[in-house]
C-alpha cells in the first residue's frame, strides 16, 4: 500500500513539473483514447503519454495532468485486507490513512453517481495545485485515477475533469447478491451480500427468472454497519423481524409497494436513519419497529391500521405527525419519548389513545382530541412539560390516572388550580393535579362526580381536602404520597377510610382525621404563613406560605415536616431549641445562602433535608445524633462542617458532591459512616476519622482526587477494597492499633503515597493492595503480618526494606 502512495507522489510531482514548464494553449483538440494495463480513458489530443516505472499510466497537457495507479488484490494481503470484499469507499479511506501527511488536506469522501472521490491540495515548484481523486474496482485490482491542475484554475476545469473521468472503462468487478430458492416455492430469498461492495444496496425484483420475495435476517453480515441505503423491489411483501436493526450507517430505505407488514424491531436502533418511505400497502407496524431511530424526521403512515407497542419510541427528531384515518387505536408508548414532536393531527376515526402513547413529548403545546375518542388510557400525555391546552370532547367516557402529570404549564381552571375535564357545565371527570404542587387546602367543585386515580399524587403540600357531596367515585391512590394530608372533610355518601401507608392505596393514605362535617380541625395558619398541626404533644410545622426570605421559626415548633419549605427560595433559617426533627427534603433546594442557625434540641436531620443549598458553612448543635442519607448532598458551596460531639450516625452520601469541602474531622462519638459519604468531594484534602468507627465503608472517598492526608481511628479493623484506589495525591495514611486487614486494591495507584503507619495488629494485606505506589518508602509495624496477596507491593520501587516479610510475598 505504501508503494502505491509513493507511486502517486512521484508521478504527480513529475507531472506538475512538466506542466509548470509548458506555456501557451493548444489548438482546438479532438477526442483521443488512452489505454494502459486494462484501463481506458478518453481525453483529448492535447494530452500526451509518458512512461515511468513508478506509476501505471501518466498523461499530461499544458493545463492538466492525469495519473492512474493500479493496485492488485494480492497486494492487500500483506496488510491483512480482503480486497474482494472491500468497498471502494474503504479503499479511498485506506489511501488517506496510510499516508496522512500527503493527503492531510483531503476532503470528505464523496459517493455520487456510483463514483467515489475526494479532493486535496498540494504544491510543487512553488505553486499550489488541487486534485480530484477517483477510485474504481476492477475484477482483480483497485484503480486510483487522479486529475490535477494549478489551484487557481481548478474551479474552471473541474467540469472538464469530471467529463474525462466518466469515460473510464475497465473490466468492472461483478457485484451480485447471494440468493437461495425458498423451499416449496418458485421464489428466491436474498441470503447474503455476495460480491456487492458498495454501501448502496439495490435488491433486484428477479433472480434466474423468478421473483425475489424475501430478505434473510442475516443478509448484511459483517457489512451491517457500512451500508447507507437500501432499495427493495415491489416483489418483497414484508420486512422481517430485526432486518434493519442496529445498522449504524443506514440513512435511507425505500420499500416496494407490495410490503404489507413491518415486523417487530425491524429498524430498531438504526440511529442514523433519516427517511423511510412507507408505501400505502403497509397496514401493520410491529413492536419497537422504529424505536431509537434518533434521526428519523418524517414518517408517512399511509394506510397503516395497526401500530404496535413503542413502535416509534425515542424517535427524537420526529417533529410533525398525522395519524391516518385507517387507525382506530394508538397503542402503548407508540410515540413516547419523541421529544421534538410539535404537532399531532388526530383523525375522526380514532377511538382509543393508549397508555403512555405520547409520554415525554416535551415540545407538544396543544392537543385536540376528536369527538370519536372514547378512552384515554393511563399516562397518555404524561411528562408533556410544554402542554398548554387540551381539548377533550364529551365522547370521552374513560380517562386513566396520571394522563397529565408533570405538565406544569397546562392551563388549569379556576377551581383550586386543578384540571377539570369533560363537559364544562358538568365536570363529571375530575383529573386534578395541583399545578405547582404547592396547594395546601383543596376541595372539589360542587358538581364534580369523580376524582380520578392518582389525581393528587405527590401533592406534598396538600394538608386538608374537602370531598364534595356529588362525588360518586374516587380512583386508586388519588392522594398517594401526600405526606402532609392530615384531614379530609367528607361531604359525599362514600365511606372514606384512611388508606394503607405502605402501598399508598385507597383514600387519603396519610390522613389522620376524617370528618363527616366541618369542625374539629387541628390545623391552623398564622398571619406569617406558618401552617401547623397541633395536638397534645406536638406542634408540627407542615408548610410555609409566607414571603419572607430570612425565616425565624416560632419558638414552640417541635418538628419540621417533610417538604415543609421545598420550592421556597430562602436566604436564611433560624430553628428554635424545641425542634427535635427536620423532615425529609424539608429545605431541599431553598438556597439558604446566609446559612442555617440550629437550635440546641435537634436530634435528627432526615434524608435530603438540606440538599442543593448554597450555604458555605454548617455548625451542628451538640444535641444532634443522626444525619440521614443524602442530607447535604450537592451543597456545592459548602467549605466547612463542624460536628457536635453527640453525632452517632452519618448516612450514605450525606455530603456527596460538596465539591468545595476541604477538611473533615469526624468526632469520636460517630459509630457509623454510610457508603459514599464524601463521594465526589473533589477539594477534600485532609480527613480525620474518630475512634468509634470500626471499618472503612464502600466508596467513602470515591473520586476525591485531591485527598492528601488521612488519619483513621483506633477501632478501624479493616480498610475495605478500593478505599483509596488511585488517590494520586494521597501522601500519608495513619491507622490506629486495631487494624487487621488491608483490602484488595486499597491503595492501588497511590503514586504520591510516601508513608503508611499501620499499627501492630495487621494480619492480612490483600491482592494488589499497594501496587503502583512508586514512591512508598516506609511501612511501619508489619511484624504481625501472616499473609500478603498477589502483586500486593508490585511497582513499589522505592520500598527499601520490609524485613522478615520477604518470604510471604507471592
Amino acid at each position: 500500500m505504501k508503494k502505491l502512495i509513493k507511486q502517486v507522489i512521484v508521478s504527480l510531482c513529475l507531472a506538475i513539473g512538466i506542466i509548470a514548464g509548458l506555456c501557451g494553449c493548444a489548438n482546438e483538440s479532438t477526442s483521443k483514447k488512452f489505454e494502459k494495463a486494462g484501463l481506458t480513458i478518453t481525453l483529448t489530443t492535447e494530452f500526451y503519454e509518458k512512461e515511468h516505472v513508478e506509476y501505471t499510466a501518466y498523461y499530461a497537457s499544458s493545463k492538466m495532468t492525469v495519473v492512474t495507479i493500479k493496485e492488485s488484490f494480492n497486494s492487500f494481503e500483506k496488510i491483512g485486507q480482503d480486497a474482494e470484499t472491500m468497498f471502494v469507499e474503504e479503499y479511498a479511506r485506506l489511501v488517506i490513512d496510510v499516508y496522512q501527511d500527503f493527503y492531510n488536506s483531503a476532503s470528505e469522501i464523496s459517493v455520487e453517481n456510483d463514483m467515489v472521490s475526494f479532493t486535496y491540495e498540494n504544491d510543487a515548484l512553488g505553486k499550489d495545485y488541487k486534485f480530484f481523486w477517483y477510485g474504481f474496482k476492477a475484477v482483480d485490482a483497485f484503480w486510483a485515477v487522479q486529475l490535477g491542475c494549478v489551484e487557481s484554475d481548478f474551479e474552471n476545469l473541474q467540469n472538464e475533469m469530471l467529463t474525462y473521468v466518466k469515460t473510464v472503462e475497465i473490466e468492472r468487478f461483478e457485484e451480485t447478491l447471494d440468493f437461495e430458492k425458498i423451499e416449496g416455492k418458485e421464489e428466491y430469498c436474498v441470503v447474503g451480500l455476495g460480491s456487492v461492495c458498495g454501501s448502496d444496496i439495490v435488491v433486484p425484483a428477479e433472480y434466474n427468472g423468478l421473483p425475489v420475495t424475501e430478505i434473510d435476517g442475516g443478509v448484511w453480515g459483517e457489512k451491517r454497519n457500512s451500508i447507507e441505503s437500501v432499495v427493495l423491489p415491489n416483489t418483497v411483501t414484508s420486512i422481517e423481524r430485526g432486518l434493519f436493526s442496529s445498522m449504524l450507517s443506514l440513512k435511507r430505505v425505500q420499500l416496494g409497494n407490495a410490503v404489507t407488514v413491518i415486523e417487530d424491531y425491524a429498524f430498531q436502533y438504526s440511529s442514523y436513519l433519516e427517511e423511510v418511505i412507507l408505501p400505502n400497502s403497509v397496514t401493520s407496524i410491529g413492536v419497537e419497529a422504529f424505536a431509537y431511530c434518533y434521526r428519523l424526521k418524517n414518517i408517512h403512515l399511509g394506510n397503516v391500521k395497526t401500530v404496535d407497542t413503542a413502535a416509534f419510541f425515542q424517535c427524537k427528531s420526529l417533529e410533525n405527525l398525522q395519524i391516518p384515518d385507517t387507525m382506530t387505536t394508538i397503542g402503548y408508548s407508540v410515540f413516547a419519548g419523541c421529544e421534538n414532536l410539535k404537532t399531532v393531527d388526530f383523525p375522526d376515526t380514532l377511538k382509543i389513545i393508549g397508555k403512555a402513547a405520547f409520554q415525554g413529548c416535551v415540545h407538544l403545546t396543544e392537543i385536540v382530541i376528536p369527538n370519536s375518542v372514547t378512552e384515554i388510557k393511563n399516562g397518555a400525555f404524561d411528562q408533556c412539560f410544554a402542554l398548554e391546552k387540551v381539548t377533550i370532547p364529551d365522547s370521552v367516557t374513560s380517562i386513566g390516572w396520571s394522563e397529565f402529570t408533570s405538565c406544569p404549564v397546562l392551563q388549569y381552571n379556576e377551581y383550586q388550580n386543578c384540571l377539570y375535564l369533560g363537559n364544562e357545565n358538568n365536570p363529571y371527570l375530575y383529573l386534578a393535579k395541583s399545578k405547582d404542587k404547592q396547594i395546601a387546602f383543596g376541595n372539589t367543585h360542587s358538581q364534580t362526580k369523580m376524582i380520578a386515580g392518582k389525581a393528587f399524587e405527590n401533592c406534598y403540600n396538600l394538608i386538608t381536602f374537602e370531598v364534595g357531596e356529588a362525588i360518586l367515585e374516587i380512583g386508586f391512590s388519588a392522594f398517594a404520597d401526600c405526606y402532609k394530608l392530615l384531614e379530609i372533610y367528607n361531604k359525599s355518601s362514600l365511606n372514606i377510610t384512611s388508606g394503607d401507608r405502605e402501598t399508598n392505596g385507597g383514600i387519603g393514605a396519610y390522613a389522620i382525621n376524617i370528618y363527616t362535617q366541618e369542625g374539629g380541625s387541628k390545623i391552623s395558619e398564622d398571619e406569617k404563613g406558618f401552617i401547623v398541626y397541633q395536638d397534645a404533644e406536638n406542634f408540627r410545622l407542615l408548610h410555609y406560605s409566607g414571603d419572607e426570605k430570612d425565616v425565624v421559626l416560632p419558638n414552640d415548633i417541635t418538628e419540621i415536616s417533610s417538604y415543609a419549605f421545598k420550592g421556597k427560595l430562602l436566604t436564611s433559617i433560624t430553628i428554635g431549641d424545641f425542634v427535635t426533627k427536620i423532615g425529609s427534603q424539608a429545605f431541599f433546594g431553598c438556597g439558604l445562602s446566609n446559612g442555617v442557625m440550629f437550635g440546641n434540641g435537634l436530634l435528627t436531620i432526615e434524608e435530603w433535608a438540606f440538599s442543593k443549598n448554597d450555604f458555605t458553612s454548617i455548625s451542628f448543635p451538640e444535641s444532634l445524633q443522626t444525619i440521614e442519607n443524602n442530607a447535604f448532598e450537592q451543597c456545592k458551596l459548602l467549605e466547612s462542617v463542624i460536628f457536635g460531639n453527640s453525632v452517632k450516625s452519618i448516612g450514605e452520601y450525606a455530603f456527596r458532591q460538596c465539591v468545595l469541602l476541604k477538611e473533615i474531622v469526624i468526632p469520636d462519638s460517630v459509630v457509623s459512616l454510610g457508603a459514599g459519604v464524601f463521594e465526589q468531594c473533589q477539594s477534600l484534602t485532609d480527613v480525620t476519622i474518630g475512634n468509634s468507627v470500626v471499618s472503612t465503608g464502600t466508596g467513602w472517598f470515591s473520586e476525591c482526587k485531591n485527598l492528601e492526608t488521612v488519619v483513621l481511628g483506633d477501632k478501624i479493623t479493616g480498610i475495605s477494597d478500593y478505599t483509596f484506589y488511585k488517590r494520586e495525591k494521597l501522601e500519608k495514611v495513619v491507622v490506629g492499633s486495631s487494624l487487621e486487614r488491608i483490602g484488595k486494591y486499597a491503595f492501588y495507584g497511590c503514586t504520591a503515597l510516601q508513608e503508611v503507619e499501620l499499627g501492630d495488629c495487621v494480619i492480612t494485606i490483600d491482592d494488589y493492595a499497594f501496587e503502583g505506589c512508586s514512591v512508598l518508602s516506609d511501612i511501619h509495624s508489619l511484624n504481625t503480618v501472616q499473609s500478603i496477596g498477589n502483586w500486593a507491593f508490585y511497582g513499589c520501587k522505592s520500598l527499601m526494606d520490609i524485613g522478615t516479610l520477604t518470604e510471604l510475598i507471592t
